[in-house]
């Protein structure tokens, strides 16, 4: 049986990825950075290695596994989001309701290697690539 420290690491491993931070670290990465540094388990430990761990852990570490736990459960399901609702004036702001839109088609294209042009960069044209 999984052991909790066991199901935190796989929870905090399973952080999707960011498309803002292709290629450099992630949530995730840094999740399993604090749970290897708070419970003294070298990073990206294997299951048995973390069930031996979790054996040897006190009471007080054991309440701080529970937490974390709870933490990053709520983080992967998006209950803030799902608790405050972004509304549609946040999502699409008056002064340019595409902002949100072209911003994720821009990380798309540059993961593509497709830059706007300098003349558009620099007169700032809203629009496409």
């Amino acid at each position: 049986m999984a052991s909790r420290l066991y199901q935190l690491a796989a929870s905090a491993r399973a952080i999707p990825p960011t498309p803002f931070r292709s290629g450099a670290t992630q949530l995730s990465d840094a999740m399993d950075a604090i749970v290897s540094r708070s419970f003294s388990v070298p990073p990206k430990s294997s299951e048995a290695a973390l069930n031996k761990r979790a054996d040897t852990l006190s009471t007080t570490e054991q309440a701080a596994v529970d937490s974390a736990l709870a933490a990053v459960d709520r983080i992967n399901e998006a209950s803030a989001l799902k608790t405050f609702p972004l509304s549609a004036a946040m999502t699409h702001p008056v002064h340019d309701p595409h902002y949100y839109d072209r911003m994720r088609d821009g990380v798309h294209r540059s993961q593509q290697g497709i830059s706007r042009s300098w003349w558009k960069r620099f007169f700032q044209v809203r629009g496409d690539a």
